[in-house]
């Protein structure tokens, strides 16, 4: 069915105009995903792009560490090398499998059981290469 017309200006949350143009306006690169974009996430990642800053939160299911991760792969394919993720830790594992399955990045954990060694993670930091890094918050 889609949107009944009183509710097709309610679609992205009552955003000003001129942030939903220019959201649906940035380009969003997601040659570095395995993983399609439902409507609604590649909207989200192409929000915090054009914000440059944001936080994503809604239902839980409904895809946010994949609009996080469609965000991070679009800034790889521009040129950016680094990324860091800070989250509960509870979630750290999950951060690890999902960007190694759902992108071409590379996640390194920097805490926890299974972590990597800090020299090697630094030299791979240096390299130039795209490294996902996922720590806990404190």
């Amino acid at each position: 069915m889609g949107l009944a017309k009183a509710d097709e200006g309610k679609a992205h949350g009552d955003l000003p105009a001129e942030i939903v143009e220019a959201v649906r306006a940035q380009e969003l690169d997601t040659s570095h995903l395995r993983v399609g974009l439902r409507g609604y996430q590649g909207f989200g990642a192409r929000f915090a792009l054009v914000q440059r800053k944001a936080i994503i939160g809604d239902e839980m299911g409904l895809g946010k560490t994949v609009e996080a991760l469609a965000m991070l792969a679009h800034l790889r394919a521009k040129g950016s090398h680094h990324a860091l993720v800070v989250c509960p830790a509870s979630v750290v594992t999950n951060w690890v499998r999902e960007v190694r399955s759902k992108s071409e990045l590379l996640a390194f954990r920097l805490h926890g059981q299974g972590r990597e060694i800090r020299t090697h993670l630094a030299a791979l930091w240096g390299r130039g290469r795209h490294d996902v890094r996922l720590t806990r918050m404190v």
